[in-house]
């Protein structure tokens, strides 16, 4: 139980607190983000500047829950104060660790399902953009000179909505689709200079969006 309430504070950002199921480990029904853990776009950034997913350490919380981290047992009185001072992140708005396994488990079912009629299709030619993307997102990927990231704003391959591509992400997507389609069906997209440009595709964004 102790671990359950071991929140760090910080100078600078910190991880949030989310609500979670009271359980006999976690009485209080809250704890602190790990950082692989996400929130979903959709949250409300009003609610977030003031102060929806943080908990007000008084001297009184912090007393509270240094018993807690110890394994002793609040008074009702205790636990009241402590929730009172909690404005947890609601399920709705976060991923947590089990939800991103499961969005996982099924992305890759989905995904070896289609490499499997890809592979037994000789008229299908596969684009693994879930590879690709992933490399976007850990290194970036190169696109004449210009490296492509899945930085928010200014990564140069995602909209400003934060899910879909901008026109220079879907330009170097659509070169992969050529690009498979040459080395599948023998044509010359590529060897022609047939391939878009990434010059062709600017991202443009406000100086105070970085």
């Amino acid at each position: 139980m102790a671990a359950q309430y071991a929140i760090t504070f910080n100078e600078g950002p910190n991880r949030w607190i989310i609500d979670v199921p009271v359980t006999q480990t976690n009485p209080l029904g809250f704890r602190q983000m790990t950082e692989d853990e996400l929130l979903v776009l959709t949250i409300d950034q009003d609610a977030l500047a003031l102060g929806y997913g943080t908990v007000a350490l008084t001297p009184e919380v912090l007393q509270v829950l240094g018993l807690l981290q110890q394994g002793g047992t609040p008074t009702p009185e205790q636990a009241q104060l402590v929730i009172a001072a909690v404005n947890g992140i609601d399920d709705k708005d976060a991923l947590d660790a089990d939800e991103l396994t499961e969005i996982k488990t099924a992305t890759d079912a989905y995904n070896a399902t289609i490499a499997s009629v890809a592979s037994s299709n000789e008229s299908i030619a596969l684009v693994d953009l879930n590879a690709i993307l992933s490399e976007v997102a850990s290194t970036g990927v190169d696109f004449d000179g210009f490296n492509l990231t899945a930085n928010l704003v200014t990564g140069g391959a995602i909209s400003l909505d934060g899910i879909h591509l901008n026109a220079r992400g879907y330009a170097f997507m659509a070169n992969k689709f050529l690009e498979a389609i040459d080395e599948n069906f023998g044509s010359n997209f590529k060897a022609s200079g047939n391939l878009a440009k990434a010059n062709n595709y600017p991202t443009n964004y406000a100086p105070t969006l970085q």
